[in-house]
């Protein structure tokens, strides 16, 4: 919180950029290998910042929330994951930046939910997530205490980090 008790503001997406990714994201269809990540990104409107050779690559979106807007994950030859941060990350959160977030998701949820169709999933908890799974990836949304990030991976990926869950529960 700035000096004197002034009000803080926190970036995130608009709905018109959110409705703009799910669009995107909806219609994105591809082997994720690392080889394809420059046309990807190049549909989706994203700017490779970094690479760090066969670990994962960091990209702006636009979306003006922080530095590392997007970050892909990659193992083996092949995309695991991708980041996407529709907040910027909130240090040492006060108890207000809670409703921002809370907002955050909803909107994001609800601006998915108009482009890709009610939810596959939904988690509950300290950590709420919604989920869409497509034919060949999974789009979710999770509500964490520091902000609030869409992660897209294929399906193979997301089954097996699901099991990891499941596994640890």
């Amino acid at each position: 919180m700035p000096e004197g008790g002034g009000i803080v503001t926190w970036r995130r997406l608009d709905m018109a950029s959110l409705r703009l990714l799910f669009t995107r994201l909806g219609s994105a269809s591809w082997s994720w290998s690392i080889s394809e990540v420059p046309a990807l990104a190049e549909r989706m409107h994203w700017d490779v910042r970094e690479t760090i050779d066969g670990l994962g690559a960091v990209a702006d979106g636009g979306f003006e929330v922080g530095d590392k807007q997007i970050v892909l994950t990659f193992d083996a030859g092949h995309v695991d994951d991708i980041m996407i941060w529709l907040t910027e990350t909130i240090e040492d959160p006060p108890v207000e930046s809670q409703v921002f977030l809370y907002d955050t998701f909803t909107d994001a949820v609800d601006a998915a939910t108009d482009v890709l169709g009610p939810p596959t999933g939904r988690t509950s908890g300290e950590s709420p997530a919604a989920h869409w799974r497509g034919p060949e990836s999974t789009v979710q949304i999770r509500h964490a205490e520091f902000a609030v990030a869409v992660v897209w991976a294929s399906n193979e990926y997301q089954d097996e980090w699901d099991q990891v869950i499941k596994d640890l529960a």
